[in-house]
């Protein structure tokens, strides 16, 4: 199940630019895969009124974090995603459906050599998540999504 949810979150990701751009063969992959990963990581906690509140940020992303949004939502994962205009900067919240607490990474990709600031993005996102009166426990070693879905969620 998890190589089938990886291949569609990444076919996800990488469609999004395609319906925005188009885009040349030489930029579809940076130069330096080595830069691509977590830069920071934590867990939320959601009761359903949290997890309402988490919906709210997603859906205010354009106008409030100048993101783009999409998600995979299925009976065993939940995966939504914010993804800034250049493509190198991901911001994911990654639960089961029910679960009372998510995992959320900001990461740098390497999609293209667009580089982005990846800093003022996740600054703008935990605002809209303290403006909710949501609070995010950060990890002392940012993970990434990979990680996370190669393990448990629990």
């Amino acid at each position: 199940m998890r190589r089938p949810l990886r291949a569609c979150l990444c076919a996800l990701i990488l469609s999004a630019p395609l319906a925005t751009q188009p885009a040349a063969a030489t930029e579809t992959m940076c130069s330096d895969p080595a830069r691509a990963g977590p830069k920071a990581s934590g867990i939320l906690t959601l009761d359903p009124e949290a997890f309402a509140k988490l919906q709210s940020v997603f859906e205010r992303a354009e106008p409030d974090l100048g993101m783009s949004t999409a998600s995979v939502v299925g009976d065993t994962i939940e995966i939504y995603i914010l993804q800034s205009p250049r493509v190198s900067v991901m911001i994911q919240t990654i639960r089961k459906p029910g679960s009372d607490s998510a995992f959320v990474s900001v990461e740098r990709t390497c999609i293209t050599d667009a580089l982005e600031d990846w800093q003022p993005y996740w600054d703008r996102f935990l605002s809209a998540l303290s403006a909710r009166g949501l609070r995010l426990e950060a990890d002392p070693q940012p993970r990434s999504g990979d990680d996370i879905l190669e393990t448990s969620l629990d």
